[in-house]
């Protein structure tokens, strides 16, 4: 059984979907366009994901390699490390052309399946922001004037992506326990190839070096708490960007709001109570 070349293409109304355990084939551009699309579950029989079949799912969070067929958004079904990892392979679906091969590790319970997900990774992180693009032509020709913003935002966008991926990989090292078993829904076992040590390092300066990352931190959507504490590791947070930070962000973002807050009550920059302020 398979999902056909664009069955989904460009469904808006798909939020969430768990994969038919009797699938085998997912067809090129199967759910591409689906920009809703927040989580999937995928049966571990899955043995070929076609060409850019999530490309477009630009909300798309987590991947769970599963046989689960109905609690799986239920975000209490799942471990912080399950999800964290799930949050990996989302990543890798939506923009790593190996996705079947990771896929394919993930599916096993192989704990070194999140190497082969650094090496694509470090990868995308170095390839230049302008790859990729395509201008738009009218009449045959570039439109210079457009192309030159198309391509300024294309290139702001990979910056935004690659603080994505560096992010996460830093919330697994943070979440996972190198001594933990691999898990039955397709968790790794540790989350933390080769020297945990050094790639800590190398993601943490990719995270100061981008200069999305503070916008990436605005609009993160799930564990707030755990975002700050990952931002402030790195050295990202400074008391002039968490001040920065809470002059732009949105008043519907209270728990990421209040993570800044208790880190600037903690280095002692606070000029506000912070339980005052809750109340």
């Amino acid at each position: 059984m398979e999902i056909k070349k664009k069955q989904f293409w460009g469904d808006k109304s798909l939020r969430s979907y768990v994969v038919s355990s009797e699938v085998r084939t997912i067809g090129d551009w199967a759910f591409a366009g689906c920009r809703e699309l927040v989580r999937i579950a995928l049966p571990r029989g899955i043995e070929q994901i076609g060409r850019d079949a999530f490309q477009g799912c630009d909300k798309l969070e987590e991947a769970f390699v599963s046989h689960c067929e109905g609690s799986f958004c239920e975000e209490k079904a799942w471990s912080e490390a399950e999800r964290a990892g799930a949050g990996l392979m989302a990543l890798a679906l939506r923009y790593f052309p190996d996705a079947s091969k990771l896929f394919a590790a993930m599916r096993e319970g192989n704990s070194e399946w999140i190497g082969a997900w650094d090496e694509a990774c470090k990868k995308f992180l170095e390839e230049e922001e302008a790859v990729g693009f395509k201008p738009f032509l009218a009449g045959g020709e570039e439109d210079y004037e457009d192309a030159a913003k198309a391509l300024e935002e294309h290139c702001r966008k990979k910056r935004l992506i690659k603080a994505e991926m560096i992010y996460k990989r830093l919330a697994v090292m943070e979440i996972c326990d190198p001594l933990d078993a691999a898990k039955d829904h397709g968790g790794s076992r540790s989350g933390c190839s080769g020297d945990a040590g050094t790639l800590r390092a190398f993601y943490e300066e990719r995270l100061r070096e981008n200069d999305m990352a503070p916008e990436y931190l605005m609009g993160v959507r799930q564990r707030p708490k755990l975002a700050v504490q990952i931002y402030d590791k790195a050295g990202v947070l400074t008391p002039e960007s968490i001040q920065k930070l809470l002059q732009l962000l949105p008043e519907e973002k209270v728990e990421l709001r209040a993570a800044l807050l208790r880190l600037r009550n903690a280095e002692g920059t606070a000029d506000m109570d912070f339980q005052q302020w809750m109340l």
